[in-house]
């Protein structure tokens, strides 16, 4: 059997990323470093793959929020269950607004200043960790109660 000749043809780099993130209030005033706990808010996080590997890359993203307690407190993270498919024929672009409702936030976090992180995980399509990770380090917000104005 004759051996003949392989090439793969690769742009340098044949991947790489980048990741960013806004926390917002829903219906609430700007800035938003200061949220009643008893309202809804979020944190939209954009991130985008490039290079020639791009369209080989299936899977799906995992997203978290973390939180950070500034001093002693409790600290905490979400995630969420939802795993946001790859689109290998996309444009590498992607985005997920990660949705906090009312509640989520208790009391006992009141006034407690945290810092937020948002983090993604690559999960590869056979269900497995695999070697791409992202995280943007947010501001540090707030919570507070709002008076009840009779």
């Amino acid at each position: 059997m004759a051996k003949g000749q392989f090439e793969v043809s690769l742009s340098n780099p044949a991947l790489s990323g980048t990741i960013e993130a806004e926390v917002y209030e829903i219906g609430g005033n700007a800035p938003t470093t200061i949220i009643d706990y008893d309202q809804d808010w979020g944190v939209k996080i954009k991130w985008q793959l490039t290079g020639s590997l791009v369209p080989f890359i299936c899977g799906a993203w995992c997203i978290s929020l973390f939180f950070e307690s500034m001093g002693a407190g409790p600290e905490f993270d979400l995630h969420h269950d939802y795993k946001l498919q790859l689109n290998p024929c996309g444009n590498g672009k992607y985005e997920y607004d990660f949705r906090v409702p009312r509640g989520t936030i208790r009391k006992e976090h009141c006034s407690r200043p945290y810092k937020v992180v948002a983090a993604i995980t690559y999960e590869t399509a056979c269900h497995k960790p695999g070697p791409m990770a992202g995280y943007v380090e947010g501001p540090i917000i707030q919570f507070y109660e709002s008076p009840t104005i009779p």
